[in-house]
């Protein structure tokens, strides 16, 4: 099980979040059989002043991170938008995943299951959209970072529709 924790820290009167501390293990499990610590850190720079740490599948978290990272401008980004782009990229890339492991072992695709509603099997149509809409990633993303607003915490899991901001309770 991944670890992977940030707090905003304040100034000496508590006032202005000015700081963010993060943290992560480095451990691997595979097929809940075998753990060991991996020498690739699960917390990745991006936009600069901002850090992304990955728990779950750290093959897909390091691929959106990257893509995401890669994409940012080079003039100012807030927080907040990397979060935002960040979620935006998981929710494309988790859409990718569930049409290639539920729809295209069946020939089809988002296209074509929602334009053959009306002639497939109900009960198919059913099963289908159950496991389109459980469909999980297998993967969290923490992105934590200080932007000329203070310091800011988003929390990123399954469906990856919105990012979850922390900065009320700091942590």
């Amino acid at each position: 099980m991944t670890i992977c924790m940030a707090a905003i820290g304040a100034d000496s009167a508590g006032t202005e979040a000015k700081a963010v501390v993060v943290a992560s293990d480095r451990m691997v499990t595979m097929a809940n059989l075998i753990e060991f610590e991996h020498t690739v850190p699960k917390a990745h720079a991006i936009g600069g002043r901002a850090v992304s740490l990955i728990a779950g599948d750290s093959l897909i978290g390091s691929h959106l991170v990257r893509e995401v990272a890669a994409g940012v401008a080079a003039g100012p980004i807030t927080v907040a938008q990397l979060a935002q782009d960040l979620s935006e990229k998981y929710a494309e890339t988790r859409n990718r995943h569930a049409e290639a492991d539920i729809l295209a072992p069946r020939g089809l695709g988002w296209a074509s299951f929602y334009g053959q509603h009306q002639n497939l099997v109900a009960q198919l149509t059913m099963m289908l959209d159950s496991q389109l809409n459980n469909y999980n990633l297998g993967v969290e993303l923490l992105v934590a970072g200080v932007d000329d607003g203070g310091g800011h915490i988003f929390a990123i899991t399954n469906p990856g529709t919105r990012p979850q901001d922390h900065d009320v309770i700091g942590y």
